[in-house]
C-alpha cells in the first residue's frame, strides 16, 4: 500500500514522510498502514466483523471535504460501538487534519487500547506527537513499529528524526546505521549516509550553541533539503523558543510537506506572539491543503493567500469553510494601531464565530464593529441575530426592528424567519463583495469603501490598430513622387 504513495517503492520516502503518511492514512484502502512483517503461525482469532456501513460513509463524507457530517456519523456509530478501533482511528484522522492534535492522539490511544496490533493507528499515533514536538513520547511507537516490521524504513527514519531533535546522538546514529545497512543503495540508505555524518560531526563538536543549529538548519533549507533543515531548526527553537525560530521549523515542514508539523509549528509561533502575521496568513493556507489532503489528494499545491485576509475570509464564509475562515479570522483581528481590523474585519470574524456557535464572542465583535459605524444596518441586524441565539429574545426584536407579533403567533414566532432572511441577505452582500463586476449592495458598500482595497477589476487588452493602406507603386517608381 505504501508504495502507492510513496512513488517507486516502499524505500523511497520523499523527505516529508509525514505528508504522504496521512495521505495514505486518508485513502480508505490504505488503512492498514505501514506493512507488516511475515509473522510465525498463531491460533486462530475470531472472525472480525464486518466494515460498518457508517464508517465506510464517514470516509467518504471526508474524501468530499464534509468534515461536520463525517464528524457526526462517526460519534453517533461510536456511541453505539464504543469498541470499534477503526472509527476510532477514522475519526483521530478528521481531528488530525483539523489541526486538533491533542483529540487525535487521544483517539489513536483508544484504538490501540481496543486492538494493539492496529499498526496504522500507531504509526499515525507517531506522526502526531512527532508534529507536537513531542518527540520523547512518539519514539517507543516508531521503536514498536520498527519491532515487529524489521523492513520498515519509515519508522526507522522517524527514530533518527527524533532522536536528532532531543539532541541523543547515539540512539541516532544507531538507527541511521540499521538504515544503511538494510536498505544500501536506496534513497532512505543515500538520506541515512548524509544524515549520519551531519550527526556524528555536530556530535564530535560537543555542544551546539542555537547560532549553530540555525546555521545548519539554514543551510540545508538553502540546499532544500526541507527535512533535514526542519530537524536543525527544530533544535534551536526547543532551545531557545521564539515566533519567527517556530516559523522557520514550520517553513521548512512545509517545504517538506509534513503538513501537520507544520501547523503545530505555525501555533507554536502565534502562541508566542499573537501579532505574527506571516504565521496567521500560512496557518490558513496549511489548513486549506489539509482539507485537501483530507480528499485524497497526494501532491498538495500550496497557493499563498493573495487577497487581504478580509475578501479571503468572505469567500470561505460562502464556501462553508469554517476551518480555513477561522485562520483568516485570527489573521484579520491580529492588525494593530493603524492595521487594526476596521468595520469589515470585525464584521466578518464576527459571523465566523456566530457560524461556530461561539454567540458570546460574535456579540462583541459585532458590538466593535457597530461602534465604529453607528447605525449601520448590517451590524445592527448581525447583533439581534446573535442576540437571539443567546436567547436575549427583547434585546434581538429590539436591534431587528420588529413590531410585537399578532396576538394569534406564539411570542418571538417571527424571529426564527428573521434570522434565517439575514443570513442569506448576508450571504448574497458577500457576493456582491466579491464580484468584481457588481456595485456591492448599500447594506455593505460603506464598510468596503472604508476598509478595503477595490476588488480587481480584469483589464482588456487594448484592440490592436488596423495596419495602414498598402500604397501602389507607380512606373516611375513609389506612388506620389515625381522625377
Amino acid at each position: 500500500m505504501r508504495a502507492s504513495f510513496l512513488g517507486h517503492g516502499p524505500l523511497t520516502a520523499r523527505a516529508g514522510v509525514v505528508a504522504t503518511a496521512w495521505a495514505m492514512a486518508c485513502a480508505p484502502a490504505a488503512l492498514a498502514g505501514p506493512p507488516a512483517a511475515p509473522a510465525k503461525p498463531t491460533p486462530v482469532a475470531p472472525a472480525q466483523p464486518p466494515t460498518a456501513l457508517a464508517i465506510d460513509e464517514a470516509i467518504a463524507l471526508r474524501q468530499r471535504g464534509q468534515y461536520e457530517q463525517a464528524s457526526q456519523k462517526l460519534l453517533a456509530w461510536m456511541a453505539e460501538h464504543p469498541d470499534d478501533a477503526r472509527a476510532r482511528h477514522e475519526l483521530g484522522t478528521l481531528y488530525a487534519l483539523n489541526g486538533q492534535l491533542r483529540d487525535a492522539e487521544e483517539q489513536f490511544n483508544q484504538a490501540l487500547v481496543r486492538q494493539p496490533g492496529f499498526r496504522a493507528a500507531r504509526w499515525n499515533l507517531a506522526e502526531t506527537l512527532r508534529a507536537d514536538e513531542r518527540c520523547g513520547d512518539a519514539l517507543p511507537h516508531y521503536a514498536r513499529l520498527a519491532d515487529d516490521d524489521p523492513s520498515d524504513g519509515p519508522a526507522r527514519k522517524g527514530q533518527v528524526l527524533c532522536n536528532a531533535i532531543l539532541g541523543r546522538w547515539e540512539p541516532a546514529l544507531a538507527a541511521c546505521d540499521v538504515l544503511i545497512k538494510r536498505f544500501p543503495g536506496t534513497s532512505l540508505g543515500n538520506w541515512a549516509s548524509a544524515q549520519r555524518a551531519r550527526i556524528a560531526e555536530m556530535a564530535a563538536g560537543g555542544a551546539l550553541t542555537v547560532g549553530q543549529m540555525e546555521a545548519e538548519g539554514k543551510q540545508l533549507f538553502v540546499e532544500k533539503r526541507y527535512a533535514d533543515a526542519a530537524v536543525w531548526l527544530a533544535m534551536a527553537a526547543a532551545t531557545e523558543p521564539t515566533a519567527d525560530r517556530h516559523y522557520r521549523v514550520a517553513m521548512a515542514y512545509l517545504g517538506a510537506q509534513d503538513l501537520m508539523a507544520c501547523q503545530a509549528a505555525l501555533a507554536r509561533a502565534v502562541a508566542a506572539d499573537p501579532s505574527h502575521q506571516p504565521a496567521r496568513m500560512a496557518m490558513a493556507t496549511v489548513a486549506r491543503a489539509l482539507r485537501t489532503m483530507g480528499k485524497g489528494a497526494v501532491n498538495v499545491a500550496f497557493a499563498a493567500v493573495a487577497e487581504v485576509p478580509e475578501r479571503a475570509l468572505a469567500r470561505a464564509l460562502l464556501d462553508g469553510d469554517l476551518v480555513v475562515a477561522r485562520q483568516l479570522a485570527l489573521a484579520a483581528l491580529a492588525g494593530k494601531g493603524e492595521a487594526a481590523p476596521g468595520a469589515v474585519g470585525l464584521l466578518l470574524a464576527g459571523e465566523v464565530e456566530l457560524r461556530d456557535g461561539r454567540n458570546t464572542r460574535a456579540l462583541e465583535l459585532f458590538e466593535r464593529a457597530h461602534q465604529l459605524r453607528q447605525g449601520h444596518d448590517g451590524a445592527r441586524k448581525a447583533m439581534a441575530d446573535a442576540a437571539f441565539q443567546l436567547g436575549r429574545f427583547a434585546d434581538a426584536r429590539r436591534l431587528a426592528s420588529l413590531p410585537a407579533p399578532p396576538p394569534h403567533l406564539p411570542e418571538n414566532a417571527d424571529l426564527p424567519v428573521f434570522v434565517r432572511q439575514r443570513r442569506a441577505e448576508f450571504n448574497h452582500q458577500l457576493k456582491m463583495m466579491l464580484d468584481p463586476g457588481v456595485r456591492p449592495m448599500a447594506a455593505i458598500a460603506d464598510l468596503v469603501a472604508g476598509d478595503l482595497p477595490p476588488p480587481p477589476h480584469k483589464v482588456e487588452p487594448p484592440a490592436p490598430e488596423p495596419p495602414p493602406p498598402a500604397k501602389g507603386k507607380g512606373k516611375g517608381g513609389k506612388a506620389g513622387k515625381k522625377k
